[in-house]
C-alpha cells in the first residue's frame, strides 16, 4: 500500500540512488548501491508482473468475460505508476549503468507498465525513451552479445553507434565497476558478483573480491573507446552462457514488441531512426538477431527450449515494429528476415534425396512450440506483404515471390493440417491449436495472394507442377537417367512423392471450402490507397443460413453504392450480435442438447403434425350415427360438441396418444430453440401501443405545453421504429404464434385432437408465400386498421336507422334476424350486411298484409346505398390495399432480382464491363465481390483479439466501428484495373471532351 500513496519513499529512494552513484566511490559502496538498486527493480516489477501473471493475456485482449477486478487493478497501477508517480522517468536515468542485470531489470519493469498495449502509458514512455542514448545502447548490447556466436559478420556490428551528450554522466575518476573489460584487466563485474551472492558464497567472497583493485570506470553512458569488435569480445563465450544471454535479450524484445503494440506508429518510427546523432536501427539489429539464432539453432544438434522462444520473441517483435509501417517493412527485408524465414520453416519439409532431389517423406511429427515458432515466423510474412501491391510495388512483390520457398511454405501447411489431424481435439492445448490452426491458413492464403500477383495458377506458382515431368517419365527411360546409387530407393521416393502431391492438392481442396476472399480498399499511413485483396478463413458451420440470406436480400437498401455499403454494415451489425449471442451459447453444455438435430426435429414435426391432422380426419365422427345414443337425452347449452371417443377402439387412443405427446415434447422443444436463439434480436415493445402512447404525448406537448414541463418523464417516452434487419418484434405473428403452436398441442392431448388443425400453419411458416402475406398486413396495419374502424362505424350508423325505423322488418322466429336491441340489431347488420348486403332480410315487415310499392321502393334505396358505400367502396378498398402492398412487394423483388443480376452489390458496377474486361460478371460477383465474404470478414476480425490485427485488419476494424464505409471498394474492381468511372462522370467527361474539339 505505501508504494501507491502520495508519500511513498520510492521516489525518493530512487533519486538517492542515482545522486549516490553519480559519486566517487569504492568498488565496495558502488557495488552495495547497485544491488540495493537492483533489489529496489526486482520490487517494482514484482508489484505488477505477479498480478499479469494471474490474467489470461488472449482473454484480456478480447474483452471477453474474465475478471474484470485484475483488469482494472493492472491497469489502473500501470497508470498510477507511470502518469503520477513518474516512475519510468526515475527509473531510465539508470540506464546508463555498466551493469547490464540492472538494465534488463529496467526493460522488465517498463514491460510491465506497457503491457497489453496500454497507450496512455505507451506515450509517457515514448517521450522519455525517444532521446534516451543509453537505452538504445542497451539494445545495441545486448543484441550484439548474441550476434558474436554467428560465424557470418552482420552488418549491425559494423555500424558502430555515435558519441551521445547527456546530462546524467557519471564521474571518469574513481574506482568503479565496469560492464566491460578488456582482456587482462583485474577487477570483477557485477553480473560476476551476483553470480557469486546468487550461489551461497555470502557477501564474504564478495567483498573479498570487491577489495581487488580493478581499473578505472570510463562514463557508462559514452560507448567504449575501443572498436566495436574488441568491445563485444569481452563478453563471455562459452555456449553454457548462451541461455542467460538469452533471457536477457528475451526480456528487451518482450519490452520493444508492447511498446509497439497496437500499430504505435510513433515508436515504430523511434525504433528506426533516434532524433539524435545517437542512432540505432533496432530493426536490423533484430533481423540480423534473428539471423544468427536460425544459424545457431541449425548448428546445434539439440533442441533448446530458449532458443525457440527468444526466436519467437524476435519475430513477434518485428510484427509489431513493421505492422501497418511501409518504411519498417522494407527495413526488415533488407535485413535479410526472408531468408530467415525460409530457413525456420524449412523444419517442415522433407529432405531431398541426394541424386534423384526428390523429396523423402518422414512422417515425424514437430514439437509444438516449433511449430508456433513457424506461425509466428508465417505471421511476419504476412505482415511484411500486408502494404505491398504490384501496381505500387512492383519490384518488390517480385522480388518476395521469387525468394520466398513456396514449396516449404506449402509443406509447412501440411505439416500443420497432420498435427491438427492428430492431435487438434486436446482440450487442454485446445488455444493452440486454434492459434497454430489460424496460421494454417494465413500460410496458405499467403500463397494465393502472391500466386494472383504473379498471374500464375496457384500449382504452378508453388512449384507442383516441376515434377510432374519426372513422375510421368517412362520407367526404362528413368531407369537409364539414374545412377546405380540412385536405383535402390528412386521408385519407392517418386511412389512417396506422388501420394504426398495427390495429398497436397487434397488439402487445397480442403482449406479451399473455409476460405473467403474479399477486396479491401486500404488507406495506407502515407494517404495512399491500396485496393487489396484480403484472404480469410471462415468456417462453414459459422455461415449465414438460406433463411439469412433471403431475409438480408429481400430487405436491404438498395438505393445507391453508397446506401447499400452503410446498410450493409447494419446488417453486419445485427448479425454480428446474434452469432457473438450463439459463441457464447455453444459454451454451455446444455446449447447442446437444445440444438441437437434441430434441421431433423423441425421436419419430424411437421411431418407428425400432418400426419395427426390426417388420423384425426378419419376416425372423427358423430356419435348419434356411428354408435349407440340416445335419441331421448336434451343437451342445453351454448355449444353442442361432440364425442367421437366415446366410439373408439383402444388402439386408437394408444395411437392418438403416443404421437400425442411425442409431438408436444417436440413442440415445447421448437419453441425453447427459437426463443433461446433469436433472444438477442427481439424488441421488446408493442408497436401499436407505443403508436397510441406517442400519439398522446404529441398532444399534450402541442395542446398542453404546461403539464409537459412539469411531467418532464412524457419526453423520455421514445419514438416507436420498425424493427431493423434481424431484429423480431417479440409480440409479432412468428414468436406468438410458435407460443400458441405449443398451447394448441397442449390442448390437443386434453381434447382428443381437436386443436390440431391450429397446428397447421407452422407448416408454412417460412415459405415465402407466407412471409409476403404477414409482411403485407404488417407493413399496411395501420391503414387496414383505420378502414376497418371506418366500416364498423358505417355499420352502427346503419343498425341505428334500423332499429329506429327498420325493426319491424327483422323476424327471429323464421330467420334468427334479431333487432330487439340495439346491440342485437349491430350485430344483425354486421352479419347480414357483410355477407349478404341485407338480401336475407325481408322486404315486407313482420304481419304485412300483401306488397308495398312504397315500402318495397324506400327498402331498395336504403339496400343499395348500404351495398355501394359498404360491399363496394368500403370493403373492396381493403382488398385494393392487400392487393397494392402485394403488387409492391412483387415490384422490390423483381428490382433486387434484376440489381443482383446487373449490377455489383459491393462495388456499384455494371456487370457489362466485367463481362468485356473482366473474367465474366458471375465469378466476380460470387468470388470478389461476395456480400456475404465481408460479412464474413468482420466476424473473422471481431473473434480475434485486437493485438493479433494486422494493418488491414484493423483498418478495416477501426472503419467499421466508426460506422466509416471507406474500407468497401465503391466503383473500384482489382479484376478491372482499380477505379472505374460512373457512368455520369464518363459521360461529363465525353462532353467535355467534344466541347474543346
Amino acid at each position: 500500500v505505501p508504494l501507491v500513496c502520495d508519500d511513498t519513499p520510492l521516489s525518493k529512494l530512487l533519486s538517492v540512488l542515482d545522486s549516490q552513484l553519480r559519486q566517487r566511490l569504492g568498488s565496495k559502496e558502488r557495488a552495495r548501491l547497485h544491488f540495493t538498486l537492483l533489489t529496489t527493480l526486482q520490487v517494482l516489477f514484482g508489484i505488477t508482473f505477479n498480478k499479469i501473471e494471474e490474467i489470461d493475456n488472449e482473454e484480456w485482449a478480447a474483452d471477453s468475460t474474465c475478471d474484470k477486478d485484475y483488469h482494472s487493478y493492472v491497469k489502473n497501477l500501470q497508470n498510477k505508476f507511470v502518469l503520477e508517480k513518474k516512475y519510468p522517468h526515475l527509473v531510465l536515468k539508470h540506464m546508463s549503468n555498466p551493469d547490464v542485470k540492472i538494465c534488463v531489470q529496467i526493460m522488465g519493469f517498463l514491460y510491465t507498465l506497457v503491457f497489453n498495449g496500454n497507450e496512455e502509458t505507451q506515450d509517457y514512455i515514448c517521450d522519455r525513451i525517444a532521446n534516451n542514448a543509453n537505452f538504445f545502447l542497451s539494445i545495441y548490447k545486448l543484441i550484439s552479445v548474441i550476434l558474436q556466436y554467428s560465424h557470418i559478420p552482420k552488418d549491425f556490428l559494423l555500424t558502430k553507434p555515435g558519441p551521445t551528450d547527456d546530462d546524467n554522466k557519471l564521474p571518469t575518476a574513481g574506482t568503479g565497476v565496469s560492464g566491460s573489460r578488456p582482456e587482462g584487466a583485474s577487477g570483477v563485474t557485477i553480473l560476476e558478483m551476483d553470480t557469486l551472492a546468487g550461489s551461497g558464497q555470502g557477501l564474504e567472497k564478495t567483498d573479498a573480491l570487491l577489495a581487488t583493485p580493478s581499473p578505472p570506470t570510463p562514463p557508462p553512458n559514452v560507448p567504449p573507446k575501443t572498436s566495436t569488435t574488441s568491445f563485444i569480445t569481452t563478453y563471455p563465450q562459452p555456449a553454457d552462457e548462451l541461455d542467460v544471454w538469452l533471457h536477457q535479450v528475451g526480456v528487451c524484445l518482450d519490452l520493444i514488441s508492447s511498446l509497439c503494440d497496437g500499430q504505435n506508429r510513433k515508436l515504430q518510427a523511434i525504433m528506426k531512426e533516434q532524433d539524435s546523432s545517437f542512432n540505432i536501427n533496432v530493426i536490423s539489429g533484430i533481423a540480423a538477431l534473428l539471423e544468427t539464432l536460425v544459424e545457431i539453432k541449425q548448428e546445434n544438434e539439440t533442441e533448446s527450449a530458449m532458443i525457440t522462444e527468444t526466436m519467437t520473441k524476435a519475430i513477434q517483435c518485428l510484427i509489431e515494429l513493421c505492422a501497418g509501417n511501409y518504411s519498417n517493412q522494407s527495413a526488415a527485408l533488407d535485413g535479410q528476415v526472408l531468408d530467415s524465414i525460409n530457413l525456420i520453416i524449412t523444419e517442415s519439409c522433407p529432405t531431398e534425396h541426394p541424386t534423384t532431389k526428390i523429396p523423402i517423406i518422414v512422417k515425424v511429427p514437430l514439437p509444438i512450440d516449433v511449430l508456433e515458432m513457424q506461425c509466428k515466423a508465417v505471421e511476419l510474412l504476412e505482415v511484411l506483404l500486408e502494404e505491398t501491391n504490384k501496381e505500387f510495388s512492383p519490384g518488390l512483390v517480385k522480388a518476395i515471390s521469387k525468394d520466398l520457398k513456396k514449396k516449404r511454405v506449402m509443406y509447412f501447411v501440411k505439416a500443420v493440417h497432420a498435427r491438427l489431424c492428430a492431435n487438434g481435439k486436446d482440450v487442454d492445448e485446445k488455444k493452440r491449436f486454434e492459434f497454430i490452426e489460424r496460421n494454417m491458413f494465413r500460410a496458405y492464403h499467403i500463397l494465393r495472394s502472391l500466386a494472383e500477383d504473379s498471374e500464375l495458377e496457384f500449382e504452378e506458382f508453388i512449384g507442383l507442377k516441376k515434377l510432374k515431368p519426372v513422375l510421368q517419365e517412362p520407367g526404362d527411360v528413368a531407369n537409364q537417367n539414374r545412377s546405380p546409387v540412385a536405383n535402390d530407393n528412386s521408385d519407392q521416393a517418386l511412389e512417396d512423392h506422388s501420394k504426398e502431391l495427390t495429398e497436397i492438392r487434397t488439402l487445397c481442396d480442403e482449406l479451399n471450402k473455409d476460405t473467403h476472399r474479399i477486396e479491401v480498399n486500404y488507406i495506407t499511413k502515407d494517404k495512399k490507397w491500396i485496393l487489396t485483396p484480403v484472404y480469410f478463413p471462415f468456417k462453414y458451420s459459422r455461415c449465414m443460413s438460406d433463411g439469412e440470406k433471403s431475409i438480408l436480400q429481400a430487405n436491404i437498401n438498395r438505393d445507391s453504392v453508397e446506401d447499400k455499403a452503410k446498410d450493409l454494415s447494419s446488417w453486419t451489425k445485427s448479425f454480428l450480435k446474434k452469432h457473438e449471442y450463439k459463441r457464447e451459447l455453444e459454451k454451455h453444455h446444455i446449447w447442446r442438447v437444445v440444438s441437437f438435430l434441430s434441421m431433423l426435429r423441425h421436419w419430424f414435426l411437421i411431418f407428425l403434425t400432418v400426419f395427426l391432422n390426417i388420423f384425426v380426419l378419419g376416425i372423427f365422427q358423430i356419435p348419434s350415427y356411428s354408435c349407440e345414443f340416445d335419441p331421448n337425452v336434451t343437451v342445453s347449452g351454448l355449444l353442442l360438441i361432440p364425442r367421437p371417443w366415446n366410439c373408439w377402439s383402444t388402439y386408437q387412443y394408444v395411437i392418438l396418444y403416443f404421437f400425442g405427446v411425442i409431438h408436444f415434447v417436440l413442440s415445447f422443444w421448437m419453441v425453447v430453440e427459437y426463443f433461446v436463439c433469436e433472444k438477442p434480436n427481439f424488441l421488446y415493445e408493442v408497436p401499436l401501443f407505443k403508436a397510441v402512447v406517442n400519439g398522446i404525448k404529441n398532444c399534450i406537448r402541442n395542446d398542453i405545453p404546461l403539464l409537459s414541463k412539469k411531467f418532464k418523464w412524457i419526453d423520455t417516452i421514445e419514438e416507436s421504429k420498425d424493427s431493423e434487419c434481424f431484429d423480431i418484434y417479440l409480440f409479432s405473428f412468428s414468436p406468438m404464434y410458435r407460443v400458441l403452436f405449443l398451447l394448441f398441442s397442449l390442448l390437443s392431448i386434453g381434447t382428443f385432437g381437436y386443436f390440431y388443425c391450429l397446428c397447421l400453419p407452422y407448416i408454412f411458416l417460412n415459405i415465402d408465400v407466407m412471409q409476403d402475406i404477414v409482411k403485407a398486413i404488417s407493413r399496411r396495419r395501420k391503414q387496414l386498421f383505420l378502414i376497418a374502424c371506418f366500416i364498423l362505424s358505417l355499420l352502427l350508423i346503419y343498425a341505428v336507422l334500423s332499429f329506429a325505423i327498420m325493426s319491424s322488418f327483422f323476424n327471429p322466429g323464421e330467420n334468427n334476424q334479431f333487432c330487439t336491441t340495439l346491440w342485437q340489431c349491430y350485430i344483425t347488420v354486421i352479419r347480414e350486411g357483410l355477407l349478404d348486403g341485407f338480401g336475407a332480410i325481408s322486404v315486407t315487415y313482420v304481419g304485412q298484409n300483401g306488397a308495398n310499392f312504397n315500402i318495397y321502393l324506400w327498402r331498395a334505396v336504403f339496400d343499395l346505398i348500404f351495398f355501394v358505400v359498404i360491399s363496394t367502396i368500403s370493403l373492396e378498398v381493403i382488398t385494393a390495399i392487400l392487393v397494392d402492398t402485394f403488387s409492391e412487394l412483387r415490384q422490390e423483388k423483381d428490382a433486387a432480382e434484376k440489381d443482383q443480376k446487373s449490377v455489383c452489390f459491393v462495388c456499384g458496377i455494371d456487370n457489362d464491363d466485367f463481362e468485356r474486361r473482366g473474367k465474366g460478371f458471375a465469378k466476380h460477383y460470387h468470388s470478389d465481390h461476395n456480400i456475404y465474404s465481408y460479412i464474413y470478414f468482420i466476424l473473422h476480425i471481431k473473434s480475434m483479439s485486437p493485438h493479433d490485427h494486422n494493418a488491414i485488419e484493423k483498418y478495416v476494424n477501426d472503419k467499421f466501428g466508426n460506422d466509416e464505409i471507406d474500407f468497401y471498394p465503391l466503383h473500384k474492381a482489382k479484376v478491372l484495373g482499380g477505379l472505374v468511372l460512373k457512368k455520369k462522370d464518363m459521360k461529363g467527361m465525353i462532353d467535355e471532351m467534344l466541347m474543346n474539339t
